[in-house]
């Protein structure tokens, strides 16, 4: 994971936490401080969930806006669904620009998808009473436990929370909600 604490990035930061009486950390997370861990694995949940949202919310626009280009523009729409090329340079402009971001919010997802895995793994190897603090519960790390929090049909389904607190808090649940039987 990147280390977001070089001097000179200390300094933006401790600027913008003065200036708008933000708080955001200027020191790297000690992951032996279940403090420290919490916080990491909770920014890194937030993250994960948020981006999985965006994504989401882009591939049913994606879905939307082509049924509104067959309801509303079917010539087009036709020509679109048998690779033919379509004159329409607005409608072009849309359907790239939907495109691309949906493509980039799925890289940003799978990012931060990635990096929360990590997270995981570094708590469910973590002593128990690291775990009790983060989870609630302790667990002895196998990676199909990993596996099994981040299966596609079990996340997609877990409810959105915009406030980190509420997010992060149905992602603990949900963790031990899946992990139940281990």
């Amino acid at each position: 994971m990147k280390n977001y604490f070089n001097k000179e990035e200390i300094k933006k930061i401790e600027i913008v936490n003065a200036g708008m009486g933000m708080n955001h950390r200027t020191k790297p997370f000690d992951f032996k401080n279940a403090e420290d861990l919490n916080e990491a694995f909770k920014l890194s949940v937030c993250e994960f969930l948020d981006y999985k949202e965006y994504w989401s919310i882009m591939v049913d626009l994606d879905e939307n806006f082509d049924e509104s280009v067959e309801y509303y523009d079917p010539t087009n729409w036709i020509n679109m669904s048998i690779d033919q090329s379509i004159d329409d340079k607005l409608l072009i402009k849309a359907i790239k620009s939907i495109r691309n971001t949906e493509d980039v919010l799925e890289k940003l997802y799978s990012r931060a998808e990635e990096k929360c895995r990590k997270m995981v793994e570094i708590i469910l190897k973590s002593e128990s009473d690291i775990q009790d603090k983060i989870l609630g519960k302790h667990y002895v790390y196998d990676n199909k436990l990993v596996e099994k929090i981040f299966d596609d049909e079990g996340i997609f389904n877990m409810e959105y929370h915009y406030k980190m607190e509420e997010s992060y808090k149905a992602f603990i649940g949900y963790i031990n909600e899946i992990l139940q039987d281990e």
